[in-house]
């Protein structure tokens, strides 16, 4: 699996990039949120990638933050009808935030609205997703973080649901890693709390 890619930004659009490493040009699907916090072409950057195995191929993805890498993992694994290229139509359409915030509200109106997502996807996206998200509505401030809670604590257990935690389970794992590993950087905090759970995502 290629966790990321870290080279020269040849070309980019709202919906595709070309990233050079080291003489090789690699295409990346990308939603207009990550497009904007690009730099403008030619420069070096780093995008967080997703490889998606499909019958008319392979595909890759880049993300510019690991926030938004992990909903595009909740929405392509856990809603059924939502592929890769909605998942990136539904991320371009709202703000991560957003997006949380319809879904355990259970705005299926305002979730239907995005293209690509009907009616019965939207019904989907509040059953499958709201169990998997915060109490959004009670506990975002104006700064659309967690009341308490970092960036780095909360990226990481955005990866967690995206593996497939509850949000009980993935709160109590990034806790108990935090506690353990105090200064942890995103990624060592992730392993920390899978390795406190066993390595095992909890169903």
């Amino acid at each position: 699996m290629i966790g990321y890619l870290r080279g020269r930004l040849i070309h980019a659009s709202p919906a595709k990039v070309c990233l050079e490493v080291q003489g090789v040009g690699f295409d990346l699907f990308i939603s207009l949120i990550s497009y904007q916090k690009l730099p403008v072409p030619p420069a070096e950057v780093q995008l967080l990638t997703r490889l998606q195995v499909q019958e008319k191929g392979i595909e890759l993805y880049g993300f510019a933050g690991e926030e938004e890498r992990a909903l595009f993992g909740l929405l392509v694994d856990h809603v059924p009808g939502i592929g890769p290229r909605t998942a990136l139509s539904v991320l371009s359409a709202a703000a991560p935030e957003e997006l949380r915030g319809a879904v355990v509200r259970g705005d299926q109106a305002w979730l239907s609205r995005i293209k690509g997502v009907g009616k019965k996807t939207a019904e989907r996206l509040i059953v499958e997703l709201r169990d998997r998200f915060p109490r959004v509505d009670a506990e975002l401030g104006s700064t659309g973080r967690l009341a308490g809670e970092d960036s780095i604590g909360r990226d990481a257990r955005l990866a967690l649901l995206a593996l497939g935690y509850r949000e009980v389970e993935a709160d109590k794992a990034v806790h108990l890693a935090r506690e353990r590993l105090p200064e942890a950087s995103v990624e060592e905090l992730i392993r920390e709390a899978l390795r406190g759970a066993g390595g095992k995502a909890v169903r």
